[in-house]
C-alpha cells in the first residue's frame, strides 16, 4: 500500500513528515523516521489532538526526532514503531478515524 511506503520512506532528515486527509477534513500526521514516529490526528484547526502512544514504554524517557523538519524531544511513550504507524495510517485511510485497537491519548 502507498501509505506504508510513504511512512517507510521517512528518514528524519529530508523526509520527516507525511499527512493523510480524510474526506471529512480530519488529518493524520506522522513524523520521524528510522523506526521511531510520532502520530497524531486532528479533526479541526485548534482542536484537541489525539496522539498515538506506546503505553509499555518507560515513563519519563525522551527521544529526539525530526518531524516537520524540526528536531524535538518527545516522550518515549508518545513514539511508536513503524508497524504501529502503518497500522494506524491504514485504518485512518479506510475509516477516517483512529484505530480503536491502538492506544490513543488526548494531546
Amino acid at each position: 500500500m502507498q501509505a506504508a511506503a510513504a511512512i517507510e520512506r521517512l528518514n528524519g532528515l529530508d523526509r520527516s513528515t507525511v499527512a493523510f486527509e480524510a474526506s471529512n477534513g480530519t488529518v493524520m500526521t506522522i513524523g520521524g523516521g528510522g523506526g521511531r514516529y510520532v502520530v497524531f490526528i486532528a479533526s479541526h484547526v485548534d482542536a484537541a489532538l489525539l496522539n498515538l502512544t506506546t503505553p509499555t514504554a518507560p515513563m519519563g524517557e525522551t527521544i529526539d526526532l525530526v518531524a516537520g523538519g524540526q528536531r524535538g524531544s518527545y516522550r518515549e511513550r508518545d513514539c511508536v514503531d513503524c508497524a504501529t504507524a502503518v497500522q494506524a495510517a491504514i485504518h485512518f485511510i479506510s475509516s477516517g478515524g483512529a484505530d480503536p485497537a491502538l492506544c490513543w491519548q488526548p494531546g
